[in-house]
């Protein structure tokens, strides 16, 4: 076994692991995009057609719901996810049918208690916050659970099946629904934080409705069996399922907490606006995390394979590959984020939302810390460390919670995006220290070059952003008053595309130069950019550019730079 991977680790074709990794991501990645590019779309909508106060209603109510969403579905969404590929695996397929019955059944029962607890205190939540308007759209929320639960977990056997075209394609719908019910909603109703609700929660029926057919349909080739016992279900399952529940919603629990406590800790008299402006910053971090994600869907079945099979050099291996590739494609986009807030937030929400850059720029660098940790946390998971996930999460949570009590109440949003960012950073500390504890990983010398990389790319454009920020006023100048609307919006949005057309290239380049890749790096690359039909020259021209400083064997064995 040790030989076997020396051999594989040692080659310049990635392992078979990386590639099941790679290929999964390709499918996950491009479904993230469409997911995100229409989510773009719609939090552009709602932040200009719907007042701040709704907004922020609508997202303080989400927020409860969606804390509670991390716990209603009993872990079962997340366990799905690793015991149908490892009950498959062992050649007991018979479990899987009874697997997904079970959890079909519990988290409908979860969710009507949890919808009930709901429906009925939320006079009172909405009384701590002192917004009674806050109870209509909480009840209509809470509601969303119990399709959520069986959305989550119908969606979680497919993708256990390896089926993340599917799962892909079903979260589409219902994002794509979502974005269509608001707008239709707002022209027979009226944009408010009852009819964002509304359309949040009707989003859901059709895809769930879906997804039980395609259960039915992918389960069809699995026997009968005896089934779980409530035993292995309650002391294996569960807690493992709600560990990595939530282990993988640290984001949303972190970026949750904060903002009910902002809502909370703040004067009543602002504080909804305050909401309103730090949802929708958190709303925009939280897309750097589509490639981690994507890369996540595949990667928690091949680290649980792995770990059944004790290679612990293999899971090094590809964890450290993902995350490299993780950081490399996230960071200059958070960069952009971190340098241009203000500018990103006024022109895509209007400049009533310019007053909230700094807290996307803290929010876009804690949601880099949860980048760099996030494989880490998966192949942790992957390996059932319960014990080791609770301690991580109370200890991180504990950290974001009195960081916003000491914070909230002096720097109002500010100080909820930095209390944000010291619950990312402690846990990153936490899921170094864990895995290099249980399975020996070290943190690559590529990811301290590629911090460098970005260091020296962030210098360069907080140099020139003097000078590009002024950029957008020369343009209304020389456009004039008169100019339409769109007109002027089309030309900033020009300006931001140029400025990350710099950025991009720029911190590739410092990666290059710095030597951040490895063999296997550049083997998959050149697969991933063949699968796309680019053109040969092309092709060979990148994989040149990355193979910088790396010595590749050629056809006779010999190795060459």
């Amino acid at each position: 076994m040790g030989q076997a991977t020396e051999n594989c680790v040692g080659s310049d074709e990635p392992s078979e692991y990386s590639k099941a990794v790679a290929k999964g991501s390709m499918w996950s990645l491009a479904g993230s995009g469409v997911f995100y590019a229409i989510s773009f779309v719609y939090s552009i909508i709602i932040a200009r057609a719907v007042s701040q106060d709704d907004l922020g209603l609508f997202f303080l109510a989400l927020s409860v719901t969606s804390m509670s969403a991390v716990f209603d579905d009993l872990g079962l969404a997340s366990a799905l996810a690793r015991y149908v590929p490892f009950f498959e695996g062992k050649s007991e397929k018979g479990k899987i049918r009874a697997l997904i019955s079970m959890s079909q059944k519990l988290v409908t029962l979860s969710a009507i208690v949890t919808v009930a607890v709901l429906w009925l205190g939320a006079d009172m939540i909405s009384g701590i916050y002192q917004k009674p308007e806050l109870a209509e759209p909480l009840r209509l929320l809470s509601t969303f659970l119990l399709l959520s639960n069986l959305f989550g977990v119908n969606t979680s056997f497919i993708r256990g099946r390896a089926d993340i075209r599917t799962v892909q394609m079903l979260q589409a719908f219902q994002n794509s629904l979502k974005l269509a019910l608001t707008l239709v909603l707002f022209q027979l109703y009226g944009a408010s934080a009852l009819t964002l609700a509304g359309a949040f929660l009707l989003s859901f029926i059709p895809p769930t409705l879906l997804s039980f057919f395609l259960v039915s349909r992918k389960s069809a080739d699995l026997p009968e069996s005896d089934g779980i016992g409530m035993s292995q279900m309650a002391t294996e399952i569960l807690p493992f399922g709600l560990m990595m529940s939530l282990a993988t919603s640290l984001s949303v629990l972190i970026l949750s907490a904060s903002r009910l406590l902002l809502g909370y800790l703040s004067d009543p008299a602002t504080s909804i606006q305050m909401v309103a402006m730090y949802s929708v910053s958190a709303t925009l971090a939280a897309i750097l995390l589509t490639l981690p994600a994507s890369i996540g869907s595949i990667f928690l079945p091949v680290m649980s394979k792995l770990y059944g099979k004790n290679d612990l050099a293999q899971m090094r291996t590809v964890t450290e590959t993902a995350q490299r590739w993780s950081l490399f494609i996230t960071i200059p986009f958070g960069l952009v984020m971190m340098v241009f807030s203000p500018d990103i937030l006024a022109l895509l929400y209007g400049d009533s939302y310019r007053q909230a850059g700094p807290v996307l720029s803290i929010l876009a660098f804690g949601v880099v810390l949860r980048v760099m940790a996030y494989m880490l946390y998966m192949t942790l998971a992957a390996m059932r460390l319960v014990k080791v996930q609770l301690k991580m999460l109370l200890i991180s949570g504990s950290i974001n919670l009195a960081a916003c009590i000491l914070l909230i109440p002096r720097f109002g949003m500010e100080g909820a995006a930095v209390a944000a960012v010291c619950g990312f950073a402690v846990s990153a500390i936490q899921s170094g220290y864990y895995s290099h504890k249980h399975f020996g990983f070290v943190l690559p010398p590529e990811v301290w070059k590629l911090a460098l990389a970005a260091l020296i790319t962030l210098l360069f454009i907080v140099l020139l952003s003097p000078g590009a920020s002024s950029i957008p006023a020369f343009l209304s100048g020389l456009l004039g008053p008169d100019t339409p609307f769109y007109i002027a919006k089309a030309m900033y949005l020009a300006y931001l595309a140029l400025l990350v057309s710099f950025t991009i290239p720029l911190y590739a380049t410092l990666a290059l130069a710095l030597k951040c890749f490895r063999k296997e790096d550049v083997a998959m690359m050149k697969k991933a950019l063949g699968k796309m039909r680019l053109p040969a020259g092309m092709i060979s021209l990148a994989v040149a550019l990355a193979s910088y400083g790396i010595e590749l064997p050629d056809k006779g064995g010999s190795t060459r730079s």
